[in-house]
């Protein structure tokens, strides 16, 4: 059903859930990453480049919604589903509001989980093909200065930039090239000059 192996992170302190959800998605040829802690989806999220991800709204660390906001922030066009056990139409208003492009009830039923995970994907698709995929000239400069060894905060201080716009524009270049690393990462800007 899905050749491309896209990867979906998930977030939420229950396990039973998250192996529910792994199970669920894995069967559709989805790659996961589960989380129980927002500190190290933070990290994880700063590494890998992520299709989608899927918050839990009731959590002990911090609120669902919190937790969508702050990773707007740094993250603006991640596309973002939300689940609750406890939903109701003003906490999906609030899910829209704060950025989430779908909003959902436990139990995850299997059929409409996946179609909504679908439609989440292939908004984003649409965006990256209205993007052209082709990097544009601060990316360049910054791709340039990655394969250089260069690190996020030193190419903030050479462009007078903030570490976290660094950050977001690396996140575009790699899902622009395809890389899950910066080992891909720099293999595709060799590539590019060379072809």
């Amino acid at each position: 059903m899905n050749e491309a192996k896209e990867r979906i992170f998930v977030i939420d302190d229950e396990p039973e859930v998250l192996k529910s959800i792994e199970a669920t998605l894995c069967s559709f040829g989805y790659e996961i990453d589960c989380f129980d802690d927002p500190q190290q989806l933070f990290e994880m999220l700063k590494e890998r480049v992520c299709d989608l991800l899927i918050v839990d709204v009731n959590m002990p660390q911090i609120n669902g919604f919190d937790l969508v906001e702050k990773i707007r922030k740094e993250f603006p066009l991640l596309g973002i589903i939300m689940v609750t056990a406890y939903g109701d139409i003003p906490m999906a208003i609030r899910a829209m509001r704060k950025g989430a492009v779908n909003f959902l009830e436990k139990p995850l039923h299997r059929e409409q989980f996946a179609n909504a995970v679908q439609d989440a994907l292939q908004q984003k698709r649409s965006i990256a093909t209205t993007d052209g995929g082709t990097l544009t000239a601060v990316q360049e400069k910054i791709l340039d200065m990655i394969v250089d060894g260069k690190s996020n905060k030193q190419i903030a201080v050479i462009m007078h930039r903030s570490v976290r716009t660094i950050e977001w524009h690396r996140n575009n270049i790699m899902r622009k090239l395809n890389a899950n690393n910066v080992v891909d990462l720099i293999k595709a800007a060799v590539g590019a000059v060379q072809s």
